[in-house]
């Protein structure tokens, strides 16, 4: 109810003209909004500087910093990447590049632990109940939500409600569906630039890391298992240069020629021929 109450109130101050003199009402978003409050909050911003409006955006930043959720962060480092607006890109990018210091990482560093779950089960998916029916929610080659029904089949969308279903589920079901694909194509766009980044560059990712954020990762594990992965033999090393590589499997399906290595709710596995 905090974060209800206090964005009526910024929404009213927008109304207002957006005063000056009111402008702690979107601070006060920063202090009591939520992560819903944090994407409705960065869509405004990535706006502003093309409207004569570049103090509010940057306002907005601190905004969103005093949020400090990791859906916060994450938005602030979108802006950051994706801006088409230069000062407001390099504001976004001189705030995360604050945080990483005061964490000790690098920006990339930074970003490969800042990786939404997205509400995603251990497995990498959802489920939608619309009272009489259920559907898995599962990610296409362009890492977007899509749906499969109890027969296996792929929908792009909800079907339309049946008599029989619940209208307040198939209203909810149809809300998370939607708020799903905004957050996995902002994250999608994001750390595919990161990653594509990261093996021009041969940057290596520390073990644990890697596990804990990629191949163990609700989420992004879908990007995981798209990928050929090397092992370095250290911190400086360069993964393209190591002759040991792996990819993260499916399911727990070593293949035919291939060695399994167990970590627990995945497994990896050596690329074979057909991959």
């Amino acid at each position: 109810s905090r974060a209800a109450f206090v964005w009526a109130l910024f929404e009213a101050w927008l109304a207002a003209g957006a005063p000056p003199k009111a402008s702690w009402c979107m601070q006060a978003v920063g202090l009591l909004g939520d992560d819903d409050c944090a994407r409705r909050l960065t869509a405004l911003a990535r706006k502003w500087p093309g409207e004569n409006a570049a103090a509010r955006a940057q306002s907005a930043l601190d905004a969103l910093l005093n949020i400090g959720t990791d859906t916060a962060l994450i938005n602030i480092n979108l802006l950051a990447e994706k801006s088409r607006f230069p000062a407001f890109a390099a504001a976004a990018r001189e705030r995360i590049d604050t945080i990483a210091l005061s964490r000790g990482l690098t920006t990339d560093e930074l970003a490969d632990r800042l990786v939404p779950t997205l509400g995603l089960d251990e497995d990498g998916a959802d489920v939608l109940d619309t009272g009489t029916r259920t559907y898995r929610i599962v990610f296409d080659a362009n890492l977007l939500p899509v749906l499969r029904d109890a027969s296996g089949a792929v929908l792009p969308d909800l079907p339309r409600p049946g008599k029989n279903d619940d209208k307040q589920k198939t209203k909810t079901a149809k809300a998370r569906l939607t708020a799903l694909r905004k957050d996995a194509r902002a994250s999608a766009a994001l750390h595919l630039s990161r990653i594509e980044r990261a093996m021009c560059t041969g940057r290596a990712i520390g073990a644990d890391v890697f596990l804990d954020r990629y191949a163990r990762h609700p989420w992004m594990r879908h990007l995981a298992e798209r990928l050929v992965w090397g092992v370095a033999e250290s911190a400086v090393a360069s993964p393209v240069a190591s002759p040991v590589t792996f990819r993260v499997a499916e399911d727990d399906t070593p293949g035919p020629t291939a060695t399994k290595i167990d970590i627990g709710p995945k497994s990896l596995r050596s690329p074979t021929a057909g991959d």
